[in-house]
């Protein structure tokens, strides 16, 4: 910011930071480009994404005012006159544009429950603020009623993205602590390291160097920041268990990081899709995928730390591998069992299998031996309809019962039901479920009294 020496010029590469937060005395020529890195909330990924995009009048103004503050000046503005009136009035505020986590912690912090108590000028998406909220609470820092934990008391003072300061609060004395901060500023900073496409690597480790090999400049003052906010934090006296990191003592990193990533991230864990080594389904149910010739792609889970770009599964850009095990270990509330009734074609009957789930992803998976009744009949008979009941046992009774009917409802439509193949379907779930009890496969169905079946 010191002015420079005579006869020299300084030349200020800026982002739009400079628009209001930063005053550089003699600035007489600004140049504009009439563009911004704007971070907007992908619903499709579930996390923030950096988009360039043009800024809007008000910001224009704010730029043009930088030149000639003390002096005079001149702002060259990089786009044409007709594009100037086309712009926005103003810039989209960051609650309508960007994840609302960090909001709804705050709202948690003052007591507001309820955002109607507020009075605001731009009102969040509920839907969103609902989400916001459901992944702070997987984070343990709110309880169901939208109340701060003491877990979420610390992570409001650490004065960063509540991820972040999850992971390094849970980080706090393990063997594992310099590298989550090293994580953290990095997420925070960005990427430190500058790779072609074509050798891209998102492991994380790559970035997480010995603490006493060199770091840029900038990221070490922000490790120092964090280091410095993580020894003011205070220590919650009633984290829950689940969100305890156990010490290593080997004082070995390979498992506890992975560990602590997950429990920032739950919404976030990646499993490989079957015979696709580069692609991969997040938790919550969107896709990524790796770039070609990663070397991740040989670990079938990993924890997605950053995700971007515009195809339809995002390109993960950075990542840390985990094992099924470690999953299990840092989620355990997270991870539910379902007992799952489906259709097998290959068998054409009823089978069942016990499910172990993260969000939408299937973790594990066991044959059960029989069926439930209940939920087996439901499950044949969307077999059958998909089937338009051919399997049925049609005998000539049956069938000469609903040529006649048919018949009948064609000559008289008011005083004979319908029992067209089409009708039949449409209310089968009433005439033709009650005899699926105890059938399991289309071979059964040959017990089934069809005739007494259509008859009521």
């Amino acid at each position: 910011m010191i002015p420079a020496p005579a006869p020299l010029r300084k030349v200020v590469l800026a982002t739009n930071v400079a628009e209001t937060s930063i005053t550089i005395e003699d600035v007489r020529v600004v140049i504009d480009s009439g563009e911004a890195r704007v971070a907007r909330y992908d619903e499709r990924r579930g996390m923030n994404h950096l988009h360039t995009e043009m800024i809007s009048a008000a910001s224009a103004e704010q730029r043009r005012g930088r030149a000639g503050r003390t002096q005079a000046g001149v702002c060259y503005r990089l786009w044409g006159e007709s594009r100037q009136t086309s712009l926005k009035a103003f810039s989209d505020p960051d609650m309508l544009t960007t994840d609302l986590q960090p909001i709804a912690l705050e709202l948690a912090q003052w007591g507001v429950r309820d955002l109607n108590e507020l009075t605001l000028l731009d009102q969040p998406p509920e839907d969103r603020l609902q989400r916001a909220r459901a992944a702070l609470q997987q984070l343990g820092a709110l309880r169901d009623d939208h109340s701060l934990t003491p877990f979420g008391r610390s992570l409001s003072a650490m004065g960063l993205p509540p991820r972040l300061a999850a992971l390094v609060l849970r980080a706090k004395g393990s063997p594992a602590q310099s590298e989550a901060v090293l994580c953290a500023a990095i997420l925070s900073e960005g990427d430190p390291l500058r790779q072609s496409p074509a050798h891209f690597q998102a492991d994380i480790h790559l970035r997480l160097p010995p603490t006493s090999a060199p770091r840029p400049q900038r990221l070490q003052r922000l490790c120092q920041q964090i280091e410095g906010r993580l020894r003011r934090a205070p220590t919650a006296p009633e984290v829950e268990v689940e969100v305890e990191v156990e010490s290593d003592t080997t004082g070995s990193t390979a498992t506890t990081l992975p560990i602590l990533l997950a429990r920032a991230f739950p919404d976030r864990i990646a499993q490989q899709r079957p015979n696709q080594p580069l692609r991969y389904r997040l938790s919550n149910g969107k896709g990524v995928q790796l770039r070609r010739h990663d070397t991740l792609a040989r670990h079938p889970y990993l924890v997605v730390l950053d995700a971007g770009g515009t195809g339809t599964d995002a390109d993960i850009q950075l990542a840390c591998p985990i094992t099924l095990e470690a999953v299990r270990q840092a989620l355990p509330t997270l991870i539910t069992e379902q007992e799952h009734c489906f259709w097998d074609s290959a068998r054409q009957a009823v089978s069942a299998e016990r499910q172990q789930h993260l969000g939408q992803l299937i973790l594990q998976q066991q044959a059960l031996a029989k069926p439930w009744p209940r939920q087996a009949a439901d499950v044949l008979l969307q077999a059958l309809l998909d089937a338009d009941l051919q399997p049925l046992p049609w005998h000539e009774n049956s069938l000469q019962l609903c040529q006649r009917l048919c018949w009948l409802h064609r000559s008289q439509p008011g005083q004979w039901p319908d029992f067209s193949r089409e009708a039949l379907q449409q209310d089968a779930r009433e005439w033709l479920a009650p005899f699926l009890e105890n059938c399991y496969s289309f071979k059964e169905l040959s017990h089934i009294p069809l005739l007494d079946a259509l008859r009521n």
